[in-house]
């Protein structure tokens, strides 16, 4: 018989990565960004719309 220490417990999922999101929401255009802690930019997208056509949304 030979002795070992006992197993130590781990996570069941490993740990999400640190990330920021950033938003800028200007007429016509809608811009995202996805940033690391450290500031690099990871991913970013942008979208379009006719600002002269969109209505709001009704608040209730």
């Amino acid at each position: 018989m030979r002795l070992v220490p006992a197993a130590v417990p781990r996570p069941a999922a490993p740990a999400a990565p640190r990330r920021l999101g950033a938003v800028e929401l200007v007429p016509g255009r809608v811009r995202a960004a996805v940033l690391s802690v450290a500031g690099r930019v990871l991913d970013r997208a942008e979208a379009s719309y006719d600002a002269a056509g969109a209505t709001p949304a009704a608040c209730a």
